[in-house]
C-alpha cells in the first residue's frame, strides 16, 4: 500500500528496511515535526531521580510507571519502550527503599 501511494516498485521496500540511516533520518524529522526529544541517558538519570523521590512514598511499580510516562510527556520526551520504563522503575524503587532504610 505504501509503495503504491509513493508510486515505487514494491521490491524496493526491502532495500529501505536494510538501510538503518534512513530510519534515523526519519526519526529526526519526526522529533522535529512533533517537537519531541529522544530519551537520552541524561533524561533517564533525571527521571530516575524524580521517581526515586516518589519511591520513598510508595512501593507500587505501576504508580511509578504512570508517573514516568506523565513526566516524559510533560518534558516533551518520546515515551520509551515498556522494557526501558520497567528498568527505570525497578532502579528507582531500589534507590527509594535504600533512602527509606
Amino acid at each position: 500500500m505504501v509503495a503504491k501511494n509513493l508510486k515505487i516498485d514494491v521490491s524496493k521496500w526491502h532495500d529501505y528496511s536494510e538501510r538503518p540511516t534512513t530510519r534515523w533520518e526519519h526519526f529526526k524529522e519526526l522529533y522535529e515535526f512533533f517537537d519531541l526529544t529522544p530519551f537520552t541517558t541524561v533524561l533517564r538519570e533525571r527521571v530516575t531521580e524524580y521517581l526515586t523521590e516518589l519511591a520513598t512514598r510508595t512501593d507500587k511499580g505501576i504508580e511509578l510507571a504512570r508517573d514516568m510516562v506523565i513526566w516524559l510527556c510533560q518534558e516533551g520526551v518520546l515515551v520509551s519502550s515498556i522494557s526501558v520504563i520497567e528498568r527505570v522503575c525497578i532502579k528507582s524503587l531500589t534507590a527509594g527503599r535504600k533512602r527509606v532504610y
